[in-house]
């Protein structure tokens, strides 16, 4: 089963780069460890920079954790080595450094980072043909390239620059022809933990206090594996097919639901829809969405990420106890929630 889990996770982990590649998936910031990042992405690195590269790597001890979504901090490294691996069409010296640095307001002005505080540093060098001063100014944009007749994109250092300045962070280049070059990215530390430090120190799930819990949910066997997580958890769960069926069992029960958890995309209508109706019929109903569909379907199923609570699929048990608690505490009402995730889509 162990390793059932391990193939599952990784399958998961490739799936959610594939869409996050192709900007179909939302983004969901999580608590990161740099380091971990790195030696994740070790396997696919060396594979990409081969053997003629000298690669080597200097994690610090003790690194700051980031929040970030994990597929876009690969999306970073991978950016990063790809190009200084085109640096080095002969071979060369490849390195990858993490550091905890902290800067002063009178820092500022020499990094390209806003505010003064504890960053998390990202440092790819590499001993390849440099930049010229002239396209080092414009590096940064969409379209700009290093390379001759090159077929690149030009988009690998421009999605950098954007998601390092969206996370709160930036981007710095240092180069001279012939040179090497050395790009430095920026990352606010957060002083939370990562879920794998959680886990590691055995910490429960969040349970329930016999809450009850509508569960909507047209696969069969996902249905049956969350219905008995929640009932193992604490909760008292009726659970339907689909949203007619769930209309149906609320005529036939005493007492309402306290929280929809609803599939979106199903036969007939939709999460959104049913929330709706069942919302009018009672205001203090908790709504939480779940979907495996990319963000622009979920978007034609009403369910705009940032204003709603929204679980993406595969979701761990974990992170269901964990959402479903903060939805059922005293003082959540469904106009003030704001998405798990933040308020990017």
């Amino acid at each position: 089963m162990e390793s059932v889990v391990s193939t599952t996770t990784r399958a998961t982990a490739l799936i959610e780069r594939l869409l996050s590649f192709s900007r179909q998936r939302p983004v969901q910031p999580e608590i990161v460890n740099l380091n971990r990042a790195v030696a994740d992405s070790s396997t696919l690195l060396e594979q990409l920079i081969g053997e003629d590269v000298d690669f080597e790597t200097r994690l610090e001890d003790d690194l700051w954790n980031i929040e970030i979504d994990p597929s876009e901090i690969e999306q970073i490294i991978l950016n990063l080595v790809v190009n200084a691996r085109e640096a080095m069409p002969t071979g060369g010296d490849l390195s990858i450094e993490t550091s905890n640095r902290s800067f002063e307001s009178g820092d500022i002005g020499a990094l390209p980072v806003n505010r003064a505080g504890d960053y998390v540093v990202l440092s790819v060098a590499d001993s390849g043909v440099g930049i010229s001063e002239e396209v080092r100014e414009r590096i940064f944009e969409p379209f700009v390239t290093t390379k001759a007749n090159s077929n690149q994109s030009g988009l690998g250092l421009a999605t950098t620059f954007a998601i390092a300045k969206q996370n709160g962070g930036g981007v710095a280049v240092s180069s001279e022809e012939g040179h090497g070059a050395t790009f430095t990215v920026y990352f606010p530390r957060s002083r939370a933990r990562t879920q794998i430090d959680v886990e590691r120190e055995g910490a429960e799930p969040r349970r329930g206090n016999s809450q009850h819990i509508l569960l909507v949910e047209d696969d069969l066997e996902l249905r049956d594996v969350v219905d008995s997580a929640l009932v193992g958890l604490g909760y008292r769960v009726t659970a339907a097919a689909n949203a007619e069926e769930a209309l149906e069992v609320v005529e036939s029960i005493d007492h309402p639901a306290d929280l929809l958890l609803t599939d979106i995309v199903m036969p007939g209508m939709n999460g959104r829809e049913l929330s709706e109706v069942l919302q009018a019929r009672y205001p203090q109903l908790e709504v939480l969405f779940i979907s495996g569909y990319a963000n622009d379907v979920i978007l034609r199923h009403g369910v705009e990420i940032g204003r709603f609570r929204f679980l993406q699929k595969p979701f761990s048990i974990r992170d269901l106890a964990t959402t479903i608690a903060e939805l059922l505490a005293e003082d959540a009402r469904p106009s003030e929630i704001e998405s798990l995730y933040g308020t990017q889509a």
